[in-house]
């Protein structure tokens, strides 16, 4: 699975992706879409696209069962779910179709809260994929691709006032930075990238947070019930576990 995510990560690069354009929204912290875009990575300074590019990025970063986590989608839910009907849409009409990029929009906002305006972030790319021959090695033409689409949710916060020489007028002043997006606190990539091919039956979650895995997040854009217990969560209860079972016995044999 690392080695897979690996892979995709190291797409995520000028000249390395397909993906031509990353649609969005700037949303307040009240919940108002205050103005959408469709940035496309072409018209942009090489630098500028590979500082967007590493949002998205970043949305496959940590370790599995920390940071990412799979969310599995039943059968039933694969043949009848609106969570898996909209998540197959925009990966099939490749986020062309505005009114089903506004469905993923609608979810995030009506299930997140947040106490600062944040930035929503989707794009959609095709990866190739090569057999392997006899030797282990990549064969030359691709044998088959793995469209899929990647979201990030960003914070966006006022820059801070910094001091700068104004040479016009031969003095120092004040000025500040406009709005600055950090890195995202939750995201996704459907569908999951397991041996060579897309797995319909999964996606991979994003959470920055190891304390609180946003199950209404979850349950909103996936459907799942249930998510694994935060990273935070399972070191606190396996530790409050060990304390309880060795309370009586703490000796260096049992440790």
């Amino acid at each position: 699975k690392e080695r897979e995510i690996a892979q995709l990560r190291r797409r995520f690069r000028s000249g390395k992706t397909n993906i031509g354009h990353i649609y969005g929204c700037f949303v307040s912290s009240k919940g108002e879409i205050l103005s959408e875009f469709n940035q496309g990575l072409g018209l942009m300074a090489e630098e500028d696209a590979d500082m967007l590019l590493s949002l998205l990025k970043k949305t496959m970063s940590g370790s599995i069962n920390r940071n990412l986590i799979e969310i599995e989608f039943s059968t039933k839910q694969v043949l009848e779910s609106e969570e898996h009907r909209l998540l197959t849409e925009l990966r099939t009409t490749e986020l062309k179709e505005q009114d089903v990029v506004h469905k993923l929009f609608d979810k995030i906002i009506g299930s997140y809260v947040s106490e600062d305006n944040y930035v929503i972030l989707v794009a959609h790319d095709r990866c190739d994929v090569f057999a392997k021959n006899s030797e282990g090695e990549d064969h030359e033409e691709s044998s088959s691709s793995f469209p899929f689409i990647v979201c990030a949710v960003c914070p966006v916060k006022m820059g801070k006032s910094v001091m700068s020489y104004y040479m016009p007028g031969n003095c120092f002043r004040s000025i500040c930075a406009d709005t600055a997006v950090g890195a995202p606190e939750f995201g996704f990539t459907f569908p999951a990238f397991e041996d060579g091919g897309a797995n319909i039956y999964k996606t991979l979650y994003y959470t920055h947070d190891l304390a609180h895995g946003r199950p209404e997040l979850v349950t909103a854009l996936f459907g799942a019930e249930e998510m694994p217990m935060p990273a935070a969560e399972q070191k606190q209860t396996f530790a409050g576990m060990l304390s309880e079972t060795m309370a009586e016995d703490c000796s260096m044999k049992v440790v």
